[in-house]
């Protein structure tokens, strides 16, 4: 996952937001981690089947945070995007099923 790659998905031409989005990114691919497993392995979400489902999430996380980074009131929230939930589920059961094939063979 790029910074281009993501400002193409966020449609930002300019570079003024890039530090920023550079932020959301490495943060969304911590959170996304660590809300999968506590022992991230990156090798595991650099796997040919896991690594588009992972980047998507991340992408979309990102662009969460990025299309609401200004809160017009303190009592505005806004939820995940239930895309990402969704992902983050379907990475955890992926991450399971990776390791316990690898412990029973």
């Amino acid at each position: 996952m790029d910074l281009q790659e993501v400002k193409n998905a966020l449609r930002v031409d300019s570079s003024f937001d890039d530090s920023l989005i550079q932020r959301y990114m490495d943060t969304a691919e911590i959170k996304v981690k660590s809300a999968v497993c506590k022992d991230a392995d990156s090798t595991f979400f650099n796997g040919e089947k896991i690594k588009p489902l992972y980047e998507t999430c991340c992408i979309m996380l990102v662009g969460h945070w990025y299309q609401n980074r200004f809160i017009g009131s303190k009592y505005e929230t806004f939820e995940i995007p239930f895309g990402v939930t969704s992902f983050i589920h379907d990475l955890r059961g992926a991450y399971y099923l990776a390791n316990n094939e690898s412990i029973s063979t």
